[in-house]
């Protein structure tokens, strides 16, 4: 029942639905065993538009690229192993990228979640990110397949530009300007500081609680005994990680409806100071759950011999994957009583990308395609910038490896040409697979069906 083929049109809806079912049952069980409320919540998230849908379906992603089928496209690359063991950020879509500024005045522009970083090949990458820019250009009004298509060349381009060793004016692009501009003067105010905190009755500022989870479940809780312990416990580790001598935490909250994959993950957010009476030093950090990263196929062996654990794996992963390695400060992995977590500034100096405001921006005319393009462009720029200064498993350079493996497949025109079919088929695919999602859940509700599963909470 489960043995679906997913490029070709014989394939019948009720096949690819069950076995899309048996992949989200595989990929969110571990939510469902905790907290099937939690689940919901992700799943009614993904239901709302084909673009969440994608970002809330990595592992299901990785799942269909690496079936052995036949019937699916070839690649004219990845010929020699080293092609298909280099770091990868594994999920390069358009709001994992963020704006971090820094205290010096100047800014890094990164992909800053590595949740789904590991070894793997390099065209994944950049078929991750054409496919989610795809589906980004399906959220604009008016956006046809020759506006994707452009979406997917301006990829191209900023992976060449970078193999040219020629750097991208993030300053000079109309929506990176704007994300710069924004965290430069909210940064400036704290003013997600002064949104989240207020004044106690001990002169302490104190992370102000929501009084529930609204409909879509978002909001701020107090913590349990067991979670502050927990809480308490990655704090030390953050100290001593970042030799915070004096550091001592002030409050601890659970923060909920945060993403779209990591939706149900423990997520909490720290309060702390290093002693200083008032406000001034005051410090905002959130320590959020982390699980591995997708399966890649034969990669994902090689990769537990590269990694730890994931805490290892998200340290190791900044330092290959970030152009600038300490862009945020106070990232880090941890591992606590069987979880991995990873601590993030939590801040109005970092400001991420968001769907929503670009697509409002579009409808208003202040953004055209030309600046979409070049938005495009800075995603291809940052994956082959950070080539030049990795190497793959086997301690060759990544660049080089690439290199050698776009002359082998035909070069810059042949990716281009690949990549355009290849992120075309994803995306249709990804939107019939969203479609039939919704239609499990209308049918069998939030949690699919698999309430009845035995021992579900």
């Amino acid at each position: 029942m489960f043995y679906a083929i997913f490029f070709i049109s014989c394939q019948t809806s009720t096949d690819r639905s069950a076995w899309l079912k048996e992949q989200l049952y595989i990929d969110n069980r571990i939510w469902l065993q905790r907290d099937s409320q939690l689940l919901a919540d992700k799943f009614r998230e993904m239901g709302t538009n084909s673009y969440n849908f994608m970002r809330g379906t990595v592992p299901l992603y990785y799942a269909e690229l690496t079936r052995l089928n036949q019937n699916k496209p070839s690649t004219a690359f990845l010929t020699q192993p080293e092609s298909t063991a280099i770091p990868l950020f594994g999920d390069p879509h358009p709001e994992n990228a963020s704006v971090l500024m820094q205290s010096d005045g100047n800014f890094d522009v990164e992909f800053v979640d590595l949740d789904s970083a590991t070894y793997g090949p390099w065209l994944f990458d950049l078929r991750r990110s054409a496919t989610a820019l795809r589906l980004l250009g399906r959220q604009f009004e008016g956006c046809d397949d020759r506006c994707e298509e452009a979406l997917v060349v301006g990829l191209v381009e900023g992976l060449s530009l970078a193999y040219a060793r020629e750097s991208y004016p993030f300053e000079e692009s109309t929506i990176w300007k704007d994300y710069i501009e924004e965290a430069i003067e909210e940064g400036l105010e704290r003013k997600k500081f002064y949104k989240v905190t207020e004044e106690s009755a001990s002169s302490e500022r104190k992370i102000i609680r929501s009084e529930s989870l609204d409909t879509n479940g978002e909001g701020i809780l107090d913590v349990t005994t067991s979670e502050r312990n927990q809480a308490e416990r990655l704090g030390e580790s953050f100290a001593d990680a970042h030799g915070l001598v004096s550091f001592r935490i002030l409050d601890v909250v659970r923060k909920f409806g945060t993403g779209v994959s990591s939706r149900p993950a423990i997520r909490y957010v720290i309060l702390w100071d290093q002693g200083d009476s008032t406000e001034n030093d005051d410090v905002l950090t959130q320590f959020r759950e982390i699980l591995d990263p997708p399966n890649m196929d034969a990669v994902a062996y090689a990769s537990t011999a590269v990694f730890h654990d994931n805490a290892d794996r998200i340290n190791v992963c900044e330092d290959k994957l970030w152009i600038n390695s300490e862009a945020d400060p106070y990232h880090h992995g941890f591992w606590d009583d069987g979880h991995g977590f990873k601590s993030m500034s939590w801040n109005s100096s970092l400001q991420d990308i968001e769907l929503h405001k670009m697509t409002e921006q579009w409808d208003e005319g202040d953004y055209a395609l030309e600046d979409i393009v070049d938005f495009a462009s800075s995603l291809g720029w940052m994956i082959g910038h950070v080539h030049h200064r990795n190497t793959g498993i086997d301690g060759q350079a990544t660049h080089k490896i690439v290199q050698a493996d776009l002359i082998s497949g035909g070069g810059w025109s042949k990716l281009e040409t690949e990549l355009k079919n290849h992120s075309g088929n994803d995306a249709d695919f990804t939107e019939r697979d969203y479609e039939l999602f919704k239609q499990m859940l209308e049918q069998d509700g939030m949690l699919l069906g698999f309430e009845h599963i035995e021992g579900v909470p």
